[in-house]
């Protein structure tokens, strides 16, 4: 036997009185036992039986009866919204005013904005990887505070903001120097290399060249270095030159290192029987920019960091270590080279005691691994072939 369901009239008054419909004016009493005109309530409202099945609405957010002419609707959506659910939850888009649930909103600039001005009034900045009204577009899906037009150099303290590319724990960064012979030539100079490399790198200021500046790339693994610098190398401009004063310095990522890993490089590149093989791929002797350490400083270097950042590795920097022994190049061999030669010996001290940090050892680590083939064969063409036999 089927159980049929029904609503049972609320009771107003424990007088029983009569009272009236506050939608129709149907006269209802407020006593649960008058069945032939029973009274409901809904929200504040005392209300008949006829109206309750016509006028009432449930909230679709909270459940709560509301009547239908208190009762909002968004448009494009479906439910209908009680007066305290549309105040706790419903707010309109700052661009165009359309009425639209907090959830389905975006905040932007501290303003609000709905899916469709989302797309059509704000931009996503590759520089700083932010959003921003379409008013602070500066050019190239940069906005205007990264954003640096073509032949515009960047200061000196500016960091390249984009994001780290490919896949750690062991990124790279790359600071290369070069130098204009005339100096009216530096800003077609700049943007002719910023077309050629984009903008996933910074060109900038720096005050060890007179005339000229420094390309920095953004974070990367060594794979994708091998590949992003390749637009530059292969047609650099004609306007750039490197000089003996110019360097290329390469940061490391500290989060790969162990401090006894950086110690060890440290070692290997301040060791005199070591000397011979770090000027051939450095490509450079013992300069201002990158002094030698003495026996004695090595593992307190190592410990505590050093005083000032012109070391053969600089220790100043909180996140990365900085290896400034490299002389600038336009030569995409040599540039590889050197990129492999910190990754592979980033690798290697890693596996390898103290006693055999050596370049020997290292040159036949480089032999017999194919990971870094640009090493390999760089070493393998130079008049240090004898190392691999």
């Amino acid at each position: 036997m089927s159980r049929t369901s029904f609503k049972i009239p609320i009771c107003f008054s424990s007088e029983g009185e009569e009272t009236s419909c506050d939608v129709c004016a149907q006269d209802i009493f407020g006593d649960i036992f008058n069945i032939s005109k029973p009274g409901y309530r809904v929200a504040e409202y005392e209300i008949c039986g006829a109206c309750y099945i016509t006028e009432k609405e449930s909230c679709d957010l909270c459940s709560d009866d509301i009547l239908s002419e208190d009762a909002n609707w968004i448009k494009g959506e479906k439910e209908s919204i009680c007066p305290t659910c549309y105040n706790d939850e419903v707010i309109s888009c700052d661009s165009c005013d359309t009425e639209i649930y907090k959830d389905n909103s975006t905040n932007v600039n501290s303003d609000d904005y709905c899916r469709h001005c989302l797309r059509n009034e704000t931009f996503h900045c590759d520089g700083c990887n932010e959003r921003y009204p379409n008013d602070f577009y500066g050019g190239d899906s940069y906005c205007q505070s990264c954003y640096v037009p073509p032949g515009t150099l960047a200061s000196s303290e500016t960091k390249n903001p984009n994001d780290f590319i490919g896949d750690g724990p062991l990124y790279l960064g790359v600071e290369l120097e070069v130098e204009c012979p005339y100096d009216d030539d530096i800003a077609e100079a700049a943007e002719d290399t910023q077309n050629k490399l984009g903008y996933t790198f910074l060109l900038k200021e720096d005050g060890s060249i007179t005339d000229g500046f420094e390309i920095v790339s953004a974070p990367a693994d060594l794979a994708n270095h091998l590949k992003m610098w390749d637009k530059f190398f292969n047609n650099p401009s004609t306007l750039i030159e490197v000089t003996s004063g110019c360097g290329m310095h390469v940061h490391v990522s500290r989060k790969a290192l162990s401090r006894l890993d950086i110690g060890k490089l440290i070692y290997f590149l301040n060791s005199t029987d070591n000397k011979w093989f770090v000027e051939f791929i450095a490509g450079r002797y013992n300069n201002t920019y990158c002094e030698k350490l003495t026996d004695c400083d090595i593992w307190k270097t190592a410990k505590n960091g050093n005083e000032d950042r012109y070391r053969m590795i600089n220790m100043q920097n909180p996140n990365t270590i900085e290896f400034r022994i490299f002389e600038s190049t336009l030569n995409i061999k040599e540039f590889k080279a050197r990129l492999e030669f910190v990754a592979s010996l980033c690798e290697w001290v890693e596996f390898t005691s103290l006693q055999l940090l050596s370049a020997s050892n290292f040159i036949n680590f480089i032999r017999k691994t194919t990971k870094y083939p640009h090493l390999s064969d760089y070493i393998a063409n130079s008049n240090l072939a004898y190392a691999f036999k």
